[in-house]
């Protein structure tokens, strides 16, 4: 059942999922610690955040998986993501810090819909309750790692897991092209 193909979906998926949590994990506690922002700020980001997550969903996404071809936007997607963190480590001042946050948060939320979809479709057939089971596994490996080792990269330093993130997803996005390449072949 593990063709190529659903072996770099695995490994974008789990390189994002892993990257998104370590960055996810000190967002909330970055604003407070560095911007001295109250949870009030963070309440309002998350709300804005939600809603753009409904609409990136109903919008982008929905586009993308009308799409003949859905690979090549998900290793799009990865890529606009590493840009976006590459603009969190860069920027040192609240706004446009918390814009490419907004940034960053809109694609990733657009991707995990579309890599499930192509998990769905690689693994349809006798084999899908192991992709499937597989799929959620990455989730998991992410969730686990990540949340650990952002801890531990913040204490060395508080920009370490956005640094981290950003090269996790720069792995996700190699991934997602090598996996589009490997549907085409």
């Amino acid at each position: 059942y593990l063709t190529r193909t659903l072996m770099f979906l695995f490994a974008a998926y789990g390189l994002g999922n892993l990257g998104y949590i370590a960055f996810e994990q000190c967002f909330n506690f970055y604003l407070r610690d560095q911007f001295l922002l109250t949870s009030g700020y963070n309440g309002i980001i998350k709300a804005a955040l939600g809603i753009i997550s409904i609409i990136s969903n109903a919008t982008l996404c929905m586009w993308i998986l009308r799409q003949k071809r859905v690979s090549p936007y998900i290793a799009g997607v990865m890529g606009i993501c590493t840009a976006a963190m590459l603009g969190v480590i860069l920027f040192q001042s609240p706004v446009p810090f918390i814009v490419v946050n907004v940034l960053f948060f809109a694609f990733y939320f657009v991707s995990v819909p579309l890599m499930q979809n192509r998990a769905a479709v690689l693994g349809a057939g006798e084999g899908s309750n192991l992709v499937m089971g597989a799929f959620n596994a990455m989730k998991s490996f992410g969730s686990i790692f990540g949340s650990a080792l952002a801890g531990f990269l913040y204490e060395w330093t508080p920009r370490m897991p956005f640094i981290f993130g950003c090269a996790a997803f720069a792995l996700a996005a190699v991934m997602a092209l090598l996996m589009a390449k490997s549907e085409k072949a």
